[in-house]
Protein backbone atom coordinates (compact mmCIF):
# COMPACT_ATOMS: atom_id res chain seq x y z
CA UNK A 1 0.00 0.00 0.00
CA UNK A 2 2.81 2.54 0.33
CA UNK A 3 4.65 1.46 -2.50
CA UNK A 4 1.41 2.42 -4.66
CA UNK A 5 1.35 5.87 -2.73
CA UNK A 6 4.77 6.35 -4.27
CA UNK A 7 4.21 5.73 -7.64
CA UNK A 8 1.27 7.90 -7.52
CA UNK A 9 2.86 10.88 -6.26
CA UNK A 10 5.81 10.33 -8.18
CA UNK A 11 3.90 10.33 -11.26
CA UNK A 12 1.91 13.86 -9.82
CA UNK A 13 5.44 15.22 -10.14
CA UNK A 14 6.48 14.33 -13.82
CA UNK A 15 2.98 15.40 -14.76
CA UNK A 16 4.31 18.96 -12.64
CA UNK A 17 7.84 18.80 -14.34
CA UNK A 18 7.40 18.13 -18.08
CA UNK A 19 4.21 21.10 -17.56
CA UNK A 20 6.71 23.62 -16.33
CA UNK A 21 9.62 23.01 -19.07
CA UNK A 22 7.53 23.12 -22.23
CA UNK A 23 6.62 26.39 -20.66
CA UNK A 24 10.47 27.35 -20.21
CA UNK A 25 11.39 26.14 -23.72
CA UNK A 26 8.95 28.64 -25.79
CA UNK A 27 10.76 31.06 -24.11
CA UNK A 28 14.22 29.97 -24.62
CA UNK A 29 16.24 31.74 -27.24
CA UNK A 30 18.78 29.47 -29.49
CA UNK A 31 22.22 28.49 -27.97
CA UNK A 32 25.26 27.92 -29.52
CA UNK A 33 26.55 24.24 -29.63
CA UNK A 34 28.85 25.04 -26.86
CA UNK A 35 26.59 26.32 -24.75
CA UNK A 36 23.43 24.18 -25.80
CA UNK A 37 26.71 21.23 -24.81
CA UNK A 38 27.58 23.23 -21.38
CA UNK A 39 23.69 23.49 -20.55
CA UNK A 40 22.73 19.85 -21.56
CA UNK A 41 26.22 18.96 -19.03
CA UNK A 42 24.73 20.32 -16.01
CA UNK A 43 21.61 19.60 -16.87
CA UNK A 44 22.93 15.70 -16.69
CA UNK A 45 24.66 16.65 -13.06
CA UNK A 46 21.69 18.02 -11.60
CA UNK A 47 19.53 15.12 -12.86
CA UNK A 48 22.12 12.64 -11.57
CA UNK A 49 21.94 14.76 -7.93
CA UNK A 50 18.35 14.69 -8.14
CA UNK A 51 18.40 10.75 -8.51
CA UNK A 52 21.22 10.55 -5.79
CA UNK A 53 18.41 12.43 -3.45
CA UNK A 54 15.30 10.79 -4.27
CA UNK A 55 17.21 7.37 -3.64
CA UNK A 56 18.89 8.77 0.20
CA UNK A 57 14.78 10.32 0.38
CA UNK A 58 13.74 6.58 -0.32
CA UNK A 59 15.76 5.27 2.19
CA UNK A 60 15.05 7.62 4.73
CA UNK A 61 11.07 6.74 3.94
CA UNK A 62 11.61 3.16 4.20
CA UNK A 63 13.30 3.82 7.67
CA UNK A 64 10.92 6.55 9.10
CA UNK A 65 8.34 3.46 7.87
CA UNK A 66 10.03 0.48 9.60
CA UNK A 67 10.55 2.75 12.80
CA UNK A 68 6.59 3.92 12.81
CA UNK A 69 5.52 0.29 12.39
CA UNK A 70 7.83 -0.53 15.54
CA UNK A 71 6.26 2.59 17.35
CA UNK A 72 2.78 1.06 16.59
CA UNK A 73 3.74 -2.20 17.44
CA UNK A 74 5.54 -1.24 21.30
CA UNK A 75 1.98 1.33 21.14
CA UNK A 76 -0.47 -1.46 20.31
CA UNK A 77 1.03 -4.72 22.34
CA UNK A 78 2.86 -2.23 24.95
CA UNK A 79 2.90 -4.65 28.18
CA UNK A 80 0.53 -1.73 29.96
CA UNK A 81 -2.83 0.21 28.81
CA UNK A 82 -1.97 3.01 27.13
CA UNK A 83 -4.32 6.18 26.06
CA UNK A 84 -4.32 9.69 25.02
CA UNK A 85 -6.48 12.03 26.57
CA UNK A 86 -7.96 16.01 26.16
CA UNK A 87 -8.18 18.27 28.20
CA UNK A 88 -11.97 16.88 28.89
CA UNK A 89 -10.66 13.58 29.99
CA UNK A 90 -11.78 11.73 27.06
CA UNK A 91 -10.19 9.39 25.41
CA UNK A 92 -8.63 10.00 21.70
CA UNK A 93 -6.62 7.03 21.31
CA UNK A 94 -6.51 3.71 23.17
CA UNK A 95 -3.82 0.92 22.52
CA UNK A 96 -4.86 -2.73 22.01
CA UNK A 97 -3.61 -3.65 25.38
CA UNK A 98 -6.27 -1.30 27.20
CA UNK A 99 -9.02 -2.43 24.44
CA UNK A 100 -8.31 -6.03 26.01
CA UNK A 101 -8.26 -4.69 29.31
CA UNK A 102 -11.88 -3.47 29.26
CA UNK A 103 -13.23 -5.63 26.89
CA UNK A 104 -14.33 -2.97 25.23
CA UNK A 105 -14.32 -2.32 21.05
CA UNK A 106 -11.59 0.52 20.33
CA UNK A 107 -14.36 2.55 18.39
CA UNK A 108 -16.31 2.54 21.73
CA UNK A 109 -14.12 3.99 23.43
CA UNK A 110 -12.96 6.94 21.67
CA UNK A 111 -14.17 10.30 22.28
CA UNK A 112 -15.92 8.46 25.67
CA UNK A 113 -14.88 9.67 29.60
CA UNK A 114 -12.69 7.35 31.04
CA UNK A 115 -14.63 7.72 34.42
CA UNK A 116 -17.29 5.72 32.70
CA UNK A 117 -15.33 2.63 33.23
CA UNK A 118 -14.19 3.25 36.65
CA UNK A 119 -16.17 2.02 40.06
CA UNK A 120 -18.11 4.36 41.49
CA UNK A 121 -15.93 4.34 44.67
CA UNK A 122 -13.19 4.92 43.08
CA UNK A 123 -14.08 8.17 41.05
CA UNK A 124 -13.38 11.08 43.40
CA UNK A 125 -9.41 9.37 43.26
CA UNK A 126 -9.42 9.50 40.23
CA UNK A 127 -11.10 13.08 39.52
CA UNK A 128 -8.50 14.42 42.06
CA UNK A 129 -5.79 12.40 39.89
CA UNK A 130 -6.64 13.87 36.28
CA UNK A 131 -7.36 17.74 38.17
CA UNK A 132 -3.71 17.56 39.85
CA UNK A 133 -2.97 16.07 35.76
CA UNK A 134 -4.18 19.40 34.22
CA UNK A 135 -3.67 21.75 36.83
CA UNK A 136 0.49 21.11 37.55
CA UNK A 137 1.10 19.45 34.23
CA UNK A 138 3.60 17.28 35.96
CA UNK A 139 2.98 13.54 36.31
CA UNK A 140 0.83 12.16 38.33
CA UNK A 141 -0.73 8.60 39.53
CA UNK A 142 -3.33 6.75 41.75
CA UNK A 143 -5.07 3.59 41.67
CA UNK A 144 -8.63 2.53 40.90
CA UNK A 145 -10.98 -0.33 39.80
CA UNK A 146 -11.96 -0.60 36.66
CA UNK A 147 -15.16 -1.39 35.51
CA UNK A 148 -15.02 -4.47 32.72
CA UNK A 149 -17.51 -5.22 30.49
CA UNK A 150 -17.14 -10.00 31.17
CA UNK A 151 -15.23 -9.86 34.50
CA UNK A 152 -14.55 -8.90 37.46
CA UNK A 153 -13.62 -5.56 38.45
CA UNK A 154 -9.88 -4.77 37.80
CA UNK A 155 -7.28 -3.08 39.86
CA UNK A 156 -4.88 -0.92 37.98
CA UNK A 157 -2.76 1.72 38.50
CA UNK A 158 -2.64 5.31 36.33
CA UNK A 159 0.69 7.04 35.65
CA UNK A 160 -0.09 10.60 33.37
CA UNK A 161 1.63 12.98 31.63
CA UNK A 162 2.05 15.80 29.62
CA UNK A 163 2.29 14.63 25.98
CA UNK A 164 2.00 17.68 23.56
CA UNK A 165 0.92 21.15 24.47
CA UNK A 166 -0.24 23.34 21.58
CA UNK A 167 -1.90 26.75 22.23
CA UNK A 168 -4.97 26.21 23.95
CA UNK A 169 -5.14 22.22 23.75
CA UNK A 170 -3.27 19.53 25.75
CA UNK A 171 -3.18 16.22 25.23
CA UNK A 172 -2.25 13.78 27.65
CA UNK A 173 -0.91 10.13 28.04
CA UNK A 174 -2.09 7.72 30.76
CA UNK A 175 -0.61 4.58 30.90
CA UNK A 176 -2.87 2.11 33.07
CA UNK A 177 -1.03 -1.12 34.74
CA UNK A 178 -2.69 -4.10 36.27
CA UNK A 179 -2.16 -4.32 39.54
CA UNK A 180 -5.02 -6.78 40.20
CA UNK A 181 -1.97 -9.37 41.42
CA UNK A 182 -0.47 -7.25 43.54
CA UNK A 183 -3.61 -6.33 45.53
CA UNK A 184 -4.38 -9.99 45.76
CA UNK A 185 -0.84 -10.58 47.37
CA UNK A 186 -1.23 -7.85 49.76
CA UNK A 187 -4.39 -8.89 50.52
CA UNK A 188 -3.29 -12.46 51.06
CA UNK A 189 -0.37 -10.90 53.23
CA UNK A 190 -3.24 -8.89 54.96
CA UNK A 191 -4.96 -12.03 55.71
CA UNK A 192 -1.93 -13.99 56.80
CA UNK A 193 -1.19 -10.92 59.38
CA UNK A 194 -4.66 -10.95 60.69
CA UNK A 195 -4.70 -14.86 61.37
CA UNK A 196 -1.25 -14.14 62.71
CA UNK A 197 -2.38 -11.53 64.35
CA UNK A 198 -5.14 -13.79 66.26
CA UNK A 199 -2.87 -16.38 67.09
CA UNK A 200 -0.37 -14.28 68.71
CA UNK A 201 -3.77 -12.48 70.63
CA UNK A 202 -5.19 -16.19 71.22
CA UNK A 203 -1.75 -17.40 72.74
CA UNK A 204 -1.42 -13.66 75.02
CA UNK A 205 -5.29 -14.69 75.74
CA UNK A 206 -3.62 -17.91 76.90
CA UNK A 207 -0.86 -17.35 78.25
CA UNK A 208 -2.72 -14.81 80.84
CA UNK A 209 -5.78 -17.45 81.45
CA UNK A 210 -2.84 -19.78 82.74
CA UNK A 211 -1.74 -17.13 84.71
CA UNK A 212 -5.16 -16.27 86.13
CA UNK A 213 -5.70 -20.38 86.72
CA UNK A 214 -2.77 -20.40 88.53
CA UNK A 215 -3.47 -17.49 90.79
CA UNK A 216 -6.77 -18.73 91.41
CA UNK A 217 -5.17 -21.98 92.40
CA UNK A 218 -2.89 -20.24 94.88
CA UNK A 219 -5.65 -18.68 96.61
CA UNK A 220 -7.96 -21.09 96.83
CA UNK A 221 -4.83 -23.34 98.55
CA UNK A 222 -5.68 -21.21 101.45
CA UNK A 223 -9.42 -21.82 102.24
CA UNK A 224 -9.91 -24.03 104.91
CA UNK A 225 -13.81 -23.59 104.75
CA UNK A 226 -16.46 -24.36 102.06
CA UNK A 227 -17.61 -20.40 103.00
CA UNK A 228 -13.83 -19.39 102.26
CA UNK A 229 -13.87 -21.36 99.22
CA UNK A 230 -16.93 -20.02 97.56
CA UNK A 231 -15.57 -16.01 98.80
CA UNK A 232 -12.41 -16.53 97.48
CA UNK A 233 -13.24 -18.09 94.29
CA UNK A 234 -15.65 -15.78 93.08
CA UNK A 235 -13.43 -12.41 94.44
CA UNK A 236 -10.74 -14.05 92.02
CA UNK A 237 -12.96 -14.95 89.32
CA UNK A 238 -15.38 -12.72 88.48
CA UNK A 239 -13.03 -9.25 87.87
CA UNK A 240 -11.33 -12.05 85.11
CA UNK A 241 -14.97 -12.87 83.45
CA UNK A 242 -15.65 -9.27 83.22
CA UNK A 243 -18.28 -9.36 85.28
CA UNK A 244 -19.38 -8.92 89.05
CA UNK A 245 -22.74 -10.96 88.96
CA UNK A 246 -22.03 -14.35 90.30
CA UNK A 247 -23.05 -17.16 93.09
CA UNK A 248 -22.40 -20.69 94.14
CA UNK A 249 -25.36 -22.93 95.12
CA UNK A 250 -24.89 -26.35 97.03
CA UNK A 251 -27.12 -29.35 97.45
CA UNK A 252 -29.15 -29.66 100.07
CA UNK A 253 -28.03 -33.44 102.68
CA UNK A 254 -31.18 -34.80 100.91
CA UNK A 255 -30.32 -33.81 97.45
CA UNK A 256 -33.86 -32.21 96.60
CA UNK A 257 -33.14 -28.31 97.01
CA UNK A 258 -29.65 -25.63 95.83
CA UNK A 259 -29.20 -23.33 98.68
CA UNK A 260 -27.02 -20.08 98.16
CA UNK A 261 -23.16 -20.37 99.77
CA UNK A 262 -22.14 -16.88 98.61
CA UNK A 263 -23.04 -14.90 95.43
CA UNK A 264 -22.25 -11.25 94.62
CA UNK A 265 -25.08 -8.92 92.20
CA UNK A 266 -27.57 -11.76 91.78
CA UNK A 267 -31.04 -11.24 93.07
CA UNK A 268 -33.06 -13.01 96.26
CA UNK A 269 -34.28 -15.49 93.85
CA UNK A 270 -31.15 -17.28 94.06
CA UNK A 271 -30.94 -17.48 97.59
CA UNK A 272 -33.05 -21.07 97.55
CA UNK A 273 -33.80 -23.41 94.48
CA UNK A 274 -36.00 -26.79 94.41
CA UNK A 275 -34.18 -28.50 92.39
CA UNK A 276 -37.02 -29.82 90.42
CA UNK A 277 -37.58 -26.45 89.50
CA UNK A 278 -37.35 -25.25 85.97
CA UNK A 279 -34.35 -22.74 85.64
CA UNK A 280 -30.40 -22.95 84.23
CA UNK A 281 -29.09 -23.54 87.13
CA UNK A 282 -31.17 -26.08 88.11
CA UNK A 283 -30.94 -27.73 84.74
CA UNK A 284 -27.11 -27.46 84.88
CA UNK A 285 -27.01 -29.24 88.27
CA UNK A 286 -29.91 -31.84 87.16
CA UNK A 287 -28.64 -32.93 83.82
CA UNK A 288 -24.76 -32.12 85.08
CA UNK A 289 -23.87 -29.86 81.43
CA UNK A 290 -23.02 -26.56 81.36
CA UNK A 291 -26.10 -24.48 80.45
CA UNK A 292 -25.14 -20.75 78.12
CA UNK A 293 -28.09 -18.28 77.82
CA UNK A 294 -26.29 -15.62 75.30
CA UNK A 295 -29.45 -12.91 76.09
CA UNK A 296 -32.65 -12.37 77.65
CA UNK A 297 -34.47 -13.34 74.26
CA UNK A 298 -32.52 -17.05 74.54
CA UNK A 299 -33.88 -17.16 77.87
CA UNK A 300 -37.34 -16.55 77.19
CA UNK A 301 -37.33 -18.94 74.49
CA UNK A 302 -35.54 -21.57 76.70
CA UNK A 303 -37.73 -21.26 79.87
CA UNK A 304 -40.89 -19.78 78.91
CA UNK A 305 -42.52 -20.91 82.46
CA UNK A 306 -39.82 -19.62 84.11
CA UNK A 307 -39.91 -15.77 85.92
CA UNK A 308 -37.18 -13.39 83.51
CA UNK A 309 -34.02 -12.43 85.50
CA UNK A 310 -34.08 -9.55 87.06
CA UNK A 311 -32.91 -6.23 85.82
CA UNK A 312 -29.86 -5.95 87.32
CA UNK A 313 -28.85 -9.88 87.22
CA UNK A 314 -27.55 -9.09 83.70
CA UNK A 315 -28.87 -10.23 80.00
CA UNK A 316 -26.50 -12.96 79.69
CA UNK A 317 -25.63 -16.06 81.42
CA UNK A 318 -23.40 -19.15 82.50
CA UNK A 319 -24.73 -22.08 84.80
CA UNK A 320 -22.04 -24.82 85.77
CA UNK A 321 -22.65 -28.02 87.50
CA UNK A 322 -19.73 -28.08 90.48
CA UNK A 323 -18.24 -31.52 90.08
CA UNK A 324 -15.99 -34.13 92.06
CA UNK A 325 -15.25 -37.46 89.99
CA UNK A 326 -18.70 -37.47 88.61
CA UNK A 327 -20.20 -36.45 91.59
CA UNK A 328 -22.30 -33.18 91.55
CA UNK A 329 -21.84 -31.10 94.38
CA UNK A 330 -23.91 -27.58 93.74
CA UNK A 331 -23.95 -25.12 91.11
CA UNK A 332 -22.20 -22.12 90.02
CA UNK A 333 -23.73 -18.95 88.33
CA UNK A 334 -22.72 -16.03 86.35
CA UNK A 335 -24.77 -13.46 84.84
CA UNK A 336 -23.14 -10.60 82.04
CA UNK A 337 -24.50 -7.54 81.83
CA UNK A 338 -24.54 -7.32 78.09
CA UNK A 339 -26.04 -10.69 75.56
CA UNK A 340 -22.84 -12.64 75.04
CA UNK A 341 -21.69 -15.26 72.04
CA UNK A 342 -19.01 -17.39 74.48
CA UNK A 343 -16.70 -18.53 72.18
CA UNK A 344 -15.93 -21.90 72.31
CA UNK A 345 -12.30 -21.09 74.25
CA UNK A 346 -14.66 -18.44 77.16
CA UNK A 347 -16.52 -21.64 77.53
CA UNK A 348 -13.50 -23.85 78.08
CA UNK A 349 -11.75 -21.46 80.43
CA UNK A 350 -15.21 -20.65 82.45
CA UNK A 351 -14.95 -24.50 82.80
CA UNK A 352 -11.73 -24.95 83.93
CA UNK A 353 -12.57 -22.42 86.64
CA UNK A 354 -15.47 -24.12 87.76
CA UNK A 355 -13.02 -27.71 88.09
CA UNK A 356 -10.49 -25.47 90.28
CA UNK A 357 -13.63 -24.52 92.09
CA UNK A 358 -15.16 -27.92 92.65
CA UNK A 359 -11.88 -29.54 93.79
CA UNK A 360 -11.13 -26.57 95.90
CA UNK A 361 -14.43 -27.81 97.91
CA UNK A 362 -13.24 -31.56 97.54
CA UNK A 363 -10.06 -30.48 99.05
CA UNK A 364 -11.65 -28.95 102.27
CA UNK A 365 -13.99 -31.70 102.96
CA UNK A 366 -10.96 -34.10 102.71
CA UNK A 367 -8.88 -32.08 105.21
CA UNK A 368 -11.23 -32.05 107.08
CA UNK A 369 -12.48 -35.29 107.06
CA UNK A 370 -8.41 -36.06 107.24
CA UNK A 371 -8.43 -34.01 110.53
CA UNK A 372 -10.94 -35.77 112.20
CA UNK A 373 -9.35 -38.99 111.23
CA UNK A 374 -6.60 -37.76 113.10
CA UNK A 375 -8.66 -36.44 115.99
CA UNK A 376 -9.72 -39.82 116.43
CA UNK A 377 -6.66 -41.54 116.44
CA UNK A 378 -5.15 -38.83 118.95
CA UNK A 379 -8.14 -39.84 121.37
CA UNK A 380 -7.76 -43.01 120.81
CA UNK A 381 -3.86 -43.00 121.41
CA UNK A 382 -4.60 -40.69 124.30
CA UNK A 383 -6.86 -43.49 125.22
CA UNK A 384 -4.19 -46.15 125.50
CA UNK A 385 -1.25 -43.95 127.01
CA UNK A 386 -4.22 -43.16 129.74
CA UNK A 387 -5.19 -47.09 129.95
CA UNK A 388 -1.36 -48.25 129.75
CA UNK A 389 0.01 -45.52 131.98
CA UNK A 390 -1.89 -43.62 134.33
CA UNK A 391 -4.57 -46.10 134.71
CA UNK A 392 -1.84 -49.13 135.60
CA UNK A 393 -0.28 -46.86 137.77
CA UNK A 394 -2.91 -45.47 139.48
CA UNK A 395 -4.39 -49.13 139.99
CA UNK A 396 -1.31 -50.72 141.36
CA UNK A 397 -0.86 -47.41 143.93
CA UNK A 398 -4.60 -48.44 144.70
CA UNK A 399 -3.54 -51.75 145.65
CA UNK A 400 -0.50 -50.94 147.35
CA UNK A 401 -3.03 -48.82 149.87
CA UNK A 402 -5.52 -50.81 150.28
CA UNK A 403 -3.35 -53.43 151.60
CA UNK A 404 -0.80 -50.77 153.64
CA UNK A 405 -2.82 -51.15 156.59
CA UNK A 406 -2.29 -55.20 156.94
CA UNK A 407 1.53 -54.42 155.76
CA UNK A 408 1.99 -51.69 158.32
CA UNK A 409 0.60 -53.85 161.27
CA UNK A 410 2.54 -56.60 160.38
CA UNK A 411 5.59 -54.91 159.87
CA UNK A 412 6.22 -50.79 160.03
CA UNK A 413 9.58 -50.77 157.73
CA UNK A 414 7.68 -52.72 154.99
CA UNK A 415 4.79 -50.20 155.41
CA UNK A 416 7.05 -47.27 155.28
CA UNK A 417 8.75 -48.88 151.69
CA UNK A 418 5.03 -49.17 150.43
CA UNK A 419 4.22 -45.56 151.68
CA UNK A 420 7.28 -44.95 149.43
CA UNK A 421 6.14 -47.14 146.35
CA UNK A 422 2.15 -45.23 146.52
CA UNK A 423 4.07 -42.47 146.45
CA UNK A 424 6.33 -43.47 143.18
CA UNK A 425 3.55 -44.59 141.24
CA UNK A 426 1.21 -41.10 141.92
CA UNK A 427 4.12 -39.51 140.92
CA UNK A 428 4.68 -41.14 137.86
CA UNK A 429 0.89 -40.94 137.18
CA UNK A 430 0.83 -37.19 137.63
CA UNK A 431 3.90 -37.06 135.61
CA UNK A 432 1.96 -39.25 132.44
CA UNK A 433 -0.58 -37.17 133.06
CA UNK A 434 1.41 -33.86 132.18
CA UNK A 435 3.21 -35.35 129.76
CA UNK A 436 -0.87 -36.35 128.02
CA UNK A 437 -1.71 -32.54 128.73
CA UNK A 438 1.42 -31.53 126.69
CA UNK A 439 0.40 -33.78 123.55
CA UNK A 440 -3.55 -32.11 123.86
CA UNK A 441 -1.63 -28.65 124.14
CA UNK A 442 1.42 -28.94 122.25
CA UNK A 443 2.24 -25.25 122.18
CA UNK A 444 2.81 -25.56 126.32
CA UNK A 445 6.06 -27.46 125.36
CA UNK A 446 7.80 -24.52 124.48
CA UNK A 447 6.98 -22.75 127.68
CA UNK A 448 8.11 -24.99 129.73
CA UNK A 449 12.05 -25.24 130.59
CA UNK A 450 13.64 -28.12 128.60
CA UNK A 451 15.15 -29.52 132.08
CA UNK A 452 11.28 -29.59 133.83
CA UNK A 453 10.27 -31.96 130.37
CA UNK A 454 12.97 -33.99 130.87
CA UNK A 455 11.93 -34.49 134.40
CA UNK A 456 8.34 -35.48 133.63
CA UNK A 457 9.66 -37.97 131.36
CA UNK A 458 12.08 -39.43 133.84
CA UNK A 459 9.45 -39.47 136.41
CA UNK A 460 6.97 -40.75 133.92
CA UNK A 461 8.97 -43.92 132.92
CA UNK A 462 10.94 -44.66 136.27
CA UNK A 463 7.70 -44.65 137.89
CA UNK A 464 5.43 -46.96 135.84
CA UNK A 465 8.56 -49.48 135.27
CA UNK A 466 9.58 -49.08 139.17
CA UNK A 467 13.28 -48.93 137.74
CA UNK A 468 15.80 -46.62 138.89
CA UNK A 469 16.00 -43.15 136.96
CA UNK A 470 18.84 -40.49 137.55
CA UNK A 471 18.37 -37.06 135.88
CA UNK A 472 21.76 -34.68 135.74
CA UNK A 473 21.48 -31.04 134.53
CA UNK A 474 24.92 -29.50 134.58
CA UNK A 475 25.36 -25.89 133.23
CA UNK A 476 23.45 -22.34 133.12
CA UNK A 477 20.04 -23.72 131.78
CA UNK A 478 19.44 -20.89 128.32
CA UNK A 479 16.35 -20.60 126.60
CA UNK A 480 16.97 -22.84 123.29
CA UNK A 481 15.61 -21.80 119.97
CA UNK A 482 12.24 -23.13 119.49
CA UNK A 483 12.78 -26.25 116.96
CA UNK A 484 16.22 -26.76 119.33
CA UNK A 485 13.62 -26.97 122.53
CA UNK A 486 11.25 -29.43 120.50
CA UNK A 487 13.57 -31.42 118.40
CA UNK A 488 15.68 -32.27 121.82
CA UNK A 489 12.18 -32.78 124.13
CA UNK A 490 11.14 -35.15 121.20
CA UNK A 491 14.27 -37.53 120.78
CA UNK A 492 14.45 -37.87 124.37
CA UNK A 493 10.85 -39.18 124.36
CA UNK A 494 11.12 -41.27 121.91
CA UNK A 495 14.52 -42.62 123.51
CA UNK A 496 12.54 -43.22 126.68
CA UNK A 497 9.60 -44.68 125.18
CA UNK A 498 11.71 -47.61 123.68
CA UNK A 499 13.71 -48.32 126.92
CA UNK A 500 9.55 -48.62 128.24
CA UNK A 501 8.98 -50.83 125.47
CA UNK A 502 11.85 -53.00 124.51
CA UNK A 503 14.93 -52.77 126.89
CA UNK A 504 13.82 -54.25 130.00
CA UNK A 505 16.03 -52.07 131.60
CA UNK A 506 16.61 -51.59 135.66
CA UNK A 507 17.95 -48.10 135.71
CA UNK A 508 18.94 -45.30 133.11
CA UNK A 509 20.39 -42.23 133.45
CA UNK A 510 19.58 -38.56 131.44
CA UNK A 511 22.76 -36.53 131.25
CA UNK A 512 22.04 -32.84 130.08
CA UNK A 513 25.20 -30.52 129.55
CA UNK A 514 24.83 -26.82 128.87
CA UNK A 515 28.02 -25.27 127.11
CA UNK A 516 28.63 -21.79 125.93
CA UNK A 517 29.23 -23.55 122.48
CA UNK A 518 27.04 -26.73 122.57
CA UNK A 519 24.21 -28.59 124.06
CA UNK A 520 24.41 -32.39 124.54
CA UNK A 521 21.87 -34.63 125.73
CA UNK A 522 22.79 -38.41 126.25
CA UNK A 523 20.62 -41.20 127.66
CA UNK A 524 22.00 -44.48 128.80
CA UNK A 525 20.09 -47.53 129.99
CA UNK A 526 21.55 -50.85 131.34
CA UNK A 527 18.95 -53.27 128.89
CA UNK A 528 19.49 -55.91 127.17
CA UNK A 529 20.65 -53.61 123.66
CA UNK A 530 19.81 -55.04 120.45
CA UNK A 531 21.57 -54.18 116.96
CA UNK A 532 22.26 -50.72 115.56
CA UNK A 533 22.63 -51.77 112.15
CA UNK A 534 19.20 -52.38 111.93
CA UNK A 535 17.82 -48.92 111.66
CA UNK A 536 13.80 -48.64 112.78
CA UNK A 537 11.55 -46.29 111.75
CA UNK A 538 11.50 -44.90 115.23
CA UNK A 539 15.47 -44.13 114.56
CA UNK A 540 15.05 -42.95 111.38
CA UNK A 541 12.93 -40.13 112.61
CA UNK A 542 14.56 -39.43 115.45
CA UNK A 543 17.79 -39.00 112.78
CA UNK A 544 15.43 -37.00 110.83
CA UNK A 545 14.06 -34.31 113.72
CA UNK A 546 18.53 -34.32 114.18
CA UNK A 547 19.31 -33.15 110.81
CA UNK A 548 16.67 -30.59 110.66
CA UNK A 549 18.31 -28.56 113.21
CA UNK A 550 21.97 -29.77 112.23
CA UNK A 551 22.47 -31.72 115.13
CA UNK A 552 24.29 -34.52 115.34
CA UNK A 553 23.13 -37.72 116.40
CA UNK A 554 24.66 -40.91 117.69
CA UNK A 555 23.44 -44.03 118.70
CA UNK A 556 25.57 -47.19 119.89
CA UNK A 557 24.56 -50.75 120.86
CA UNK A 558 24.92 -54.13 121.44
CA UNK A 559 23.59 -57.21 122.58
CA UNK A 560 23.77 -57.54 126.56
CA UNK A 561 25.36 -53.86 126.85
CA UNK A 562 22.57 -51.69 126.98
CA UNK A 563 21.70 -48.44 124.47
CA UNK A 564 23.40 -45.06 124.38
CA UNK A 565 21.44 -41.90 122.67
CA UNK A 566 23.76 -39.04 122.42
CA UNK A 567 22.36 -35.89 121.20
CA UNK A 568 24.42 -32.69 120.11
CA UNK A 569 23.62 -29.23 118.77
CA UNK A 570 25.89 -25.87 118.21
CA UNK A 571 24.47 -23.05 117.56
CA UNK A 572 25.40 -21.54 114.06
CA UNK A 573 28.17 -19.06 115.27
CA UNK A 574 30.18 -21.81 117.16
CA UNK A 575 29.56 -24.00 114.73
CA UNK A 576 30.96 -22.01 111.65
CA UNK A 577 34.18 -21.51 114.05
Amino acid sequence: MAKQEDTDNYSELRKQAEAKITTELSQIVFFSPEDAKRIIHELRVHQIELELQNEELRATQIELETSRHKYMDLYEFSPVGLLTMDNNERIEEANLTFVTMVGVDREKLIKRHLSDFIDSKAQDTYHFFYQALLSTQQPQHCEITLLLATQMPLAVRLDGIVLVQTGQQTTYRIAASDISERRRSELAIARLYAVEKEGRSRAERAVQRLNYLHNIVEALFLAISDEQVSEIYLQQSLPMLGTNRGGIMMLSNDGSTLETLRFYGLSENYQRLPLDSATPLTEAVRTGIPVWITSLEDYARRYPEASPPAADDGQAFVNLPLKVNERTIGGLSYGFAQPQAFAEEDKAFIQALAQQCSQAFERVRLEKQAQDLVVLEERQRLARDLHDAVNQALFAATLLAESLPQTWAQSPERGTEQIKQVVTLNQAAMAEMRTLLLELRPEMIFKIPLSTLLNQLSLSVSGRLMIIAQLEIEGQETTLPADVHFTFYRIAQESLNNIARHSQATQFTIHLQYQSDQLTLNIRDNGHGFDSTHISVGMDTMRERAESIRAVLEISSSPGIGTEVKLGWKPLRAASK
